[in-house]
């Protein structure tokens, strides 16, 4: 499904002023079916989503058109729902490095993680990722769900 420039405009829009505040606001949209508030979130058109399926690794432009057919106002049932535990997340935090004019400036959050529910069928999963600091907001760069083996 192709998508046009100007359907994803909001994408890096969001403003957030701590990882956590992005984190929660990315998946309580996804739970009330807010399509542009969930993907304001994401840094660029290029940032990546890694689903819990090996094939799903997508640019957020490209993970935009296959999530907007899923997206529902909250009163449907939302997009989907997963629920941070309390106290699970952990990050580490590194100053952002220009590599050949491919910095962000800011600071970059690596390997921040977090412990999920998902109620609905998946039970335990876990989100990871990398977060980025630009003009004082957070943004999401890459965001990777995975469902635990145990």
């Amino acid at each position: 499904m192709d998508v046009s420039l100007d359907e994803t405009a909001f994408i890096g829009t969001a403003r957030h002023e701590s990882v956590d505040c992005l984190l929660d606001a990315f998946h309580t949209s996804a739970a009330e079916g807010a399509l542009e508030k969930y993907f304001s979130c994401f840094a660029s058109k290029d940032a990546r989503f890694l689903g819990t399926d090996a094939s799903e690794n997508w640019t957020a432009a490209e993970f935009f058109a296959f999530a907007k057919p899923h997206f529902q106002p909250l009163k449907q049932g939302g997009a989907w729902n997963y629920v941070p535990r309390k106290d699970s997340r952990k990050y580490v935090t590194t100053p952002a490095v220009d590599q050949g004019g491919h910095g962000h400036g800011g600071t970059v959050v690596t390997a921040f993680d977090e412990i999920l529910d998902h109620a609905a069928g998946f039970g335990e999963c876990r989100g990871s990722g990398t977060a980025v600091q630009v003009g004082g907001v957070w943004l999401l760069m890459q965001y990777h769900l995975t469902i635990g083996v145990k």
